[in-house]
């Protein structure tokens, strides 16, 4: 059966985007980087971002490793969804369900196991989308937060960013209180804008950054722009 992150599976030309730099390396920051916010983001920054988080559910074959659920926040209007690559992982079937209540079937259009990142394109138009932020601007101590899904006023986890990806050569590292996040939910800076997506909770929380997302959503739009066929891009193996 095929390890999840097994360094033996080549990689595929999702993976090698990934490495691409989004922006300026580890070796300084931009000039024109913007500053960091030294606050959380306030109640109706993170209720904006709620409202663009999504349930994905994976059912997977008999035998199958696909785990049964859990989040992913769409960054398009169009309908593309960031996840966990370990949600989607063996998965048959696939379903989101959006903040409204409906419940739509989605697509694999990208994903990066050793990354655990996965895109999802859902069939919808003029969905509530959350805004991307800059995770290579980010700084040791600065609050960040990990909404949910739920109603208004529903529990956040919130923590700090101990490492910065410079730092540790690739995820972010935070701590970030249990409260309702979990995997593949939004992790957003003082503007309310997403820097991660979160992949554990608690005192050691870990989260890939959104800079490294970027170029993949960039080439994704591109592609679907041009031909109205998204997955035709990164086409998934083993499908």
């Amino acid at each position: 059966m095929e390890e999840p992150r097994s360094p033996a599976r080549a990689p595929g030309r999702l993976a090698l985007l990934l490495r691409e730099p989004a922006s300026a390396g580890a070796a300084g920051a931009p000039a024109n980087r913007r500053e960091t916010s030294a606050a959380a983001p306030a109640r109706g920054l993170i209720e904006a971002a709620r409202r663009a988080i999504v349930a994905v559910r994976a059912v997977a074959p008999p035998g199958g490793r696909g785990q049964g659920g859990g989040l992913g926040f769409v960054v398009d209007p169009g309908g593309f969804v960031v996840t966990s690559h370990r949600l989607v992982e063996g998965a048959r079937a696939l379903e989101v369900a959006l903040a409204d209540g409906r419940r739509l079937p989605v697509t694999l259009v990208a994903r990066d196991p050793l990354s655990d990142l996965a895109v999802l394109k859902v069939d919808g138009r003029d969905l509530p989308a959350v805004a991307l932020g800059e995770s290579g601007a980010l700084r040791v101590g600065e609050p960040v937060v990990a909404p949910g899904p739920g109603p208004e006023g529903a529990a956040v986890a919130t923590g700090r960013i101990t490492a910065t990806s410079h730092a540790t050569g690739g995820d972010l590292a935070l701590e970030l209180s249990p409260g309702s996040s979990r995997i593949g939910a939004p992790v957003l800076n003082g503007r309310g804008e997403v820097v991660g997506m979160s992949t554990a909770a608690g005192a050691h929380a870990g989260a890939v950054p959104i800079d490294r997302v970027k170029p993949i959503l960039r080439a994704l739009q591109r592609r679907a722009a041009a031909s109205g066929d998204p997955g035709a891009l990164f086409p998934a193996a083993g499908r």
